[in-house]
């Protein structure tokens, strides 16, 4: 195999490397530990690139392989040195090929699309908040010689201890109307009966007409039945057409309702029922604006973007 082909380094490195390699492992291994050379850092810089190493213990364990006498503390201020930071994982969802696929054609098919282009959509989603809310993270702090207090902790109740499910809807003039999905599971019906009523009204409020906005929704089976469908047409409702699955880094709303579960983790207490945790989010809900849905709007040329850099794969976003 011809590695300078595959790792895309010069054969002349590539015997730089191999050289080094044989010198480090001839040392003695005893005393003061090793002082890593330029061309060490650069096969880790390369072996970190390519994704054959991805953790300080992974450096370490490979250094000493090498010969190198060196502690996981002195890996990490290497790594730093050479121009690594750490930074916690973020949990993305695993796009199969074949969606990546249709992400990369849909937003390709959207490159073209301006910032006012995007205005006249209006983006949909359901989301589900705890009345301990188990949402997000939160931070303590305490004296080194301070006992746990409960207050320490963020403390959480089998299922959540009850939940509401949430429907609402944005668009580029403020927040829609949200609704309270109160058995917690929606069906075609109870979805369209959304849609008449809280959706509908949203836009009268605007003072949108059907002609003027697209509409968006996922490929929920409830939004892609025939009731669904049969419905949307004989109201006049255009809709946001082919919307790719496993997308929810294209839906604004999504930061939405991050925004607004943060609110309701400012709260001091526990919301005492459901009813209770409802009159908080119809009160934060409410208290969004106009600026506060813009930049979301103003993100979505970059969030196409970013799917065609990654060929469909998830994004930052």
């Amino acid at each position: 195999m011809d590695i300078s082909r595959t790792t895309g380094v010069s054969k002349w490195t590539i015997n730089r490397i191999r050289k080094e390699e044989k010198n480090i492992k001839a040392r003695n291994r005893g005393g003061r530990p090793v002082v890593v050379k330029k061309i060490t850092n650069a096969i880790i810089r390369l072996k970190f690139r390519q994704g054959l190493l991805r953790t300080a213990s992974d450096a370490q364990l490979f250094l000493r392989s090498l010969g190198y006498s060196i502690s996981k503390r002195s890996v990490r201020r290497l790594l730093r040195k050479i121009g690594f930071k750490s930074g916690i994982k973020k949990y993305k969802p695993f796009i199969s090929y074949t969606n990546q696929k249709k992400r990369l054609k849909w937003c390709r098919d959207k490159a073209s699309w301006t910032v006012e282009d995007w205005k006249s959509v209006i983006f949909s989603d359901e989301t589900k908040i705890n009345v301990w809310g188990a949402d997000g993270i939160r931070y303590y702090w305490k004296q080194v010689d301070q006992p746990w207090r409960s207050f320490h902790v963020n403390q959480t109740m089998k299922h959540g201890g009850g939940s509401v499910m949430l429907w609402g809807c944005i668009t580029s003039r403020g927040p829609g109307y949200a609704c309270r999905v109160y058995d917690g599971t929606m069906n075609s019906k109870l979805y369209t009966h959304i849609l008449s009523t809280t959706y509908q009204e949203s836009l009268a409020y605007y003072g949108l007409k059907h002609c003027d906005v697209l509409f968006q929704h996922d490929n929920d089976p409830k939004h892609k039945s025939r009731h669904t469908t049969n419905w949307l047409s004989d109201n006049g409702i255009s809709v946001l057409k082919d919307w790719p699955p496993q997308s929810p880094d294209l839906n604004p709303i999504e930061h939405v309702w991050r925004q607004l579960k943060s609110k309701l983790s400012q709260y001091d207490t526990t919301p005492r029922s459901i009813d209770d945790l409802w009159k908080r989010i119809d009160k934060e809900w409410d208290s969004f604006t106009e600026s506060d849905m813009q930049p979301y709007y103003e993100s979505m040329p970059k969030r196409i973007a970013a799917v065609i850099k990654r060929r469909g794969n998830y994004t930052n976003f």
